[in-house]
Protein backbone atom coordinates (compact mmCIF):
# COMPACT_ATOMS: atom_id res chain seq x y z
CA UNK A 1 0.00 0.00 0.00
CA UNK A 2 1.29 3.48 -1.33
CA UNK A 3 1.65 6.27 2.10
CA UNK A 4 0.94 10.01 0.94
CA UNK A 5 4.41 10.66 0.88
CA UNK A 6 4.97 8.12 -1.87
CA UNK A 7 1.76 9.37 -3.45
CA UNK A 8 3.22 13.10 -3.05
CA UNK A 9 6.44 12.48 -4.90
CA UNK A 10 5.16 10.07 -7.41
CA UNK A 11 3.03 13.47 -8.39
CA UNK A 12 5.96 15.43 -8.08
CA UNK A 13 7.82 13.30 -10.16
CA UNK A 14 5.76 13.46 -13.24
CA UNK A 15 5.07 17.22 -12.79
CA UNK A 16 9.15 17.08 -12.88
CA UNK A 17 8.99 15.50 -16.12
CA UNK A 18 6.29 17.49 -17.64
CA UNK A 19 8.35 21.00 -16.29
CA UNK A 20 11.68 19.07 -17.96
CA UNK A 21 9.96 17.93 -21.23
CA UNK A 22 8.88 21.44 -21.71
CA UNK A 23 11.76 22.96 -20.90
CA UNK A 24 13.66 20.51 -23.22
CA UNK A 25 11.00 21.34 -25.90
CA UNK A 26 11.68 25.39 -25.87
CA UNK A 27 14.92 25.16 -26.29
CA UNK A 28 14.69 22.58 -29.14
CA UNK A 29 12.26 25.16 -30.76
CA UNK A 30 14.41 28.43 -30.14
CA UNK A 31 17.34 26.70 -31.16
CA UNK A 32 15.89 26.06 -34.48
CA UNK A 33 14.79 29.90 -34.51
CA UNK A 34 17.86 31.34 -34.10
CA UNK A 35 19.78 28.59 -36.94
CA UNK A 36 17.00 30.29 -39.63
CA UNK A 37 17.76 33.76 -38.73
CA UNK A 38 20.80 33.86 -39.14
CA UNK A 39 22.52 36.33 -41.65
CA UNK A 40 23.25 35.47 -44.97
CA UNK A 41 26.93 36.64 -46.53
CA UNK A 42 26.99 36.90 -50.01
CA UNK A 43 31.04 36.03 -51.12
CA UNK A 44 33.43 37.21 -53.69
CA UNK A 45 35.25 34.45 -54.74
CA UNK A 46 38.88 35.92 -57.01
CA UNK A 47 40.60 33.40 -58.57
CA UNK A 48 43.38 34.32 -61.22
CA UNK A 49 47.04 34.18 -61.72
CA UNK A 50 49.13 37.05 -60.88
CA UNK A 51 52.76 37.44 -61.18
CA UNK A 52 52.85 33.81 -62.28
CA UNK A 53 51.42 32.66 -59.07
CA UNK A 54 47.77 31.60 -58.94
CA UNK A 55 45.95 33.67 -56.37
CA UNK A 56 42.49 32.73 -54.50
CA UNK A 57 41.05 35.39 -52.59
CA UNK A 58 37.48 35.15 -50.64
CA UNK A 59 35.83 38.48 -49.63
CA UNK A 60 32.32 39.54 -47.77
CA UNK A 61 30.59 41.34 -50.53
CA UNK A 62 27.38 41.36 -49.09
CA UNK A 63 25.22 40.78 -45.85
CA UNK A 64 21.50 40.05 -46.01
CA UNK A 65 18.86 38.67 -43.71
CA UNK A 66 17.86 35.47 -45.41
CA UNK A 67 19.08 32.85 -48.13
CA UNK A 68 16.17 34.21 -50.52
CA UNK A 69 17.42 37.46 -50.74
CA UNK A 70 20.53 36.97 -50.86
CA UNK A 71 20.18 34.60 -53.55
CA UNK A 72 18.16 37.48 -55.36
CA UNK A 73 20.82 39.89 -55.26
CA UNK A 74 23.65 37.31 -56.79
CA UNK A 75 22.78 38.28 -60.77
CA UNK A 76 23.05 42.31 -59.68
CA UNK A 77 26.16 41.75 -57.85
CA UNK A 78 27.82 40.57 -61.11
CA UNK A 79 26.35 42.73 -63.04
CA UNK A 80 27.64 46.02 -61.03
CA UNK A 81 31.06 44.38 -60.69
CA UNK A 82 31.31 44.70 -64.50
CA UNK A 83 30.02 48.23 -64.66
CA UNK A 84 32.88 49.32 -61.63
CA UNK A 85 35.72 47.41 -64.03
CA UNK A 86 34.50 48.90 -67.00
CA UNK A 87 34.07 52.21 -65.48
CA UNK A 88 38.32 52.07 -64.50
CA UNK A 89 38.55 51.31 -68.07
CA UNK A 90 39.53 47.52 -67.83
CA UNK A 91 38.05 44.38 -69.73
CA UNK A 92 34.77 42.72 -68.42
CA UNK A 93 32.33 40.43 -69.29
CA UNK A 94 29.73 38.70 -67.17
CA UNK A 95 29.69 34.89 -68.26
CA UNK A 96 27.01 31.97 -68.19
CA UNK A 97 26.25 31.13 -64.61
CA UNK A 98 26.90 34.60 -63.43
CA UNK A 99 31.11 34.56 -63.47
CA UNK A 100 32.93 37.70 -64.15
CA UNK A 101 36.00 37.26 -66.57
CA UNK A 102 37.92 40.52 -66.08
CA UNK A 103 41.46 41.21 -68.20
CA UNK A 104 43.56 43.41 -66.47
CA UNK A 105 45.48 45.55 -68.67
CA UNK A 106 48.73 44.18 -67.69
CA UNK A 107 47.78 40.56 -69.06
CA UNK A 108 46.11 38.75 -66.15
CA UNK A 109 43.01 37.47 -66.28
CA UNK A 110 40.65 36.94 -63.19
CA UNK A 111 37.87 35.40 -62.78
CA UNK A 112 35.01 36.37 -60.02
CA UNK A 113 32.06 34.57 -59.12
CA UNK A 114 29.59 35.38 -56.05
CA UNK A 115 28.20 32.45 -53.58
CA UNK A 116 25.69 33.11 -50.69
CA UNK A 117 26.18 31.08 -47.17
CA UNK A 118 24.97 31.67 -43.89
CA UNK A 119 27.02 33.46 -41.38
CA UNK A 120 28.08 30.19 -39.69
CA UNK A 121 30.45 29.24 -42.49
CA UNK A 122 33.71 30.75 -43.70
CA UNK A 123 34.55 29.16 -46.78
CA UNK A 124 38.14 30.36 -46.59
CA UNK A 125 38.45 27.24 -44.32
CA UNK A 126 39.62 27.17 -40.58
CA UNK A 127 41.10 30.06 -39.26
CA UNK A 128 45.08 29.26 -38.81
CA UNK A 129 48.12 31.17 -37.23
CA UNK A 130 48.41 32.84 -40.77
CA UNK A 131 44.86 34.51 -40.22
Amino acid sequence: MKTEEDMIGGRLCTKGRRVLFVVMLLLLVSASAASADCAWLMWMNGNGTLRGKTETVWEVYDTLDTQARCEARLPAAGQAMVLTLRESGEDARLLSGGTVRRMRKDGAEIFYRFQCLPDTIDPRGPKGGGR
